[in-house]
């Protein structure tokens, strides 16, 4: 009985440890080659592909699925990955199974990332310097201490986001949707969030100095004039 409780415990740390994901679904073996030899993979498969540490500047990943892949260190800088996805959708929903949410932690340095998908994703003090996020879906992302200067997030989804003590000075965030964003110590110096919705944000200790707040509703709810 004690060995039987023993095996269980420790096959239960090593699913702890090591089991991202319940789907088994793998990446497409030939779709990584492609990128790693041309870097040109619109629409690949690649999901739980481990592309940690990779030189992946100015890659092709327009529609590639990422879902769990590991892009931690990973250079993207310049690449595309307008309409990515890196979280599995079903009929519009979000499934986390059992991950606790996606590690994304990679240099996105004027990457493009237009309508991609990172929902839930770890971005934590990524530098995202002068990103193009417009339209992307970033609901409940960990952005914290992330260095998003002269980035573009245009209507992008900014539901419940972690920005504190993110770089946003400059930043473009017209009709983003921050409604119960974290922004407190967030920089915005010169940031544009006209027409943006910041119902139920919080902005303590936030540097708002020359940040455009034409049309954005406030977190109190009203629109400022």
């Amino acid at each position: 009985m004690k060995r039987m409780f023993w095996l269980v415990a420790a096959l239960l740390f090593a699913c702890t440890a090591g089991c991202t994901c319940t789907t088994d679904h793998q990446y497409n073996y030939e779709h990584l080659q492609r990128l790693l030899t041309t870097k040109k993979c619109q629409g690949c498969d690649l999901w739980h592909a481990d592309l940690a540490g990779m030189n992946l500047a100015k890659a092709n990943l327009r529609n590639a699925e990422l879902v769990g892949a590991r892009l931690s260190t990973a250079d993207l800088r310049g690449a595309d990955l307008s309409g990515a996805k890196f979280v599995f959708y079903d009929s519009g929903n979000s499934i986390y199974s059992s991950c606790p949410g996606l590690d994304v932690r990679a240099s996105l340095a004027g990457t493009k990332l237009s309508y991609a998908k990172l929902e839930g994703a770890n971005l934590s003090e990524v530098d995202m310097s002068r990103a193009i996020l417009d339209h992307a879906v970033l609901k409940g992302a960990d952005m914290g201490r992330a260095a998003l200067g002269a980035a573009k997030l245009n209507s992008a989804d900014l539901r419940r986001v972690n920005l504190r003590s993110a770089a946003l000075n400059g930043a473009n965030l017209q009709g983003a949707d921050l409604r119960e964003a974290n922004l407190i110590t967030a920089e915005l110096y010169q940031a544009d969030l006209s027409g943006a919705n910041l119902a139920g944000a919080k902005l303590d200790g936030a540097v708002l100095y020359k940040t455009n707040f034409t049309g954005t509703i406030m977190p109190d709810g009203k629109r400022h004039q």
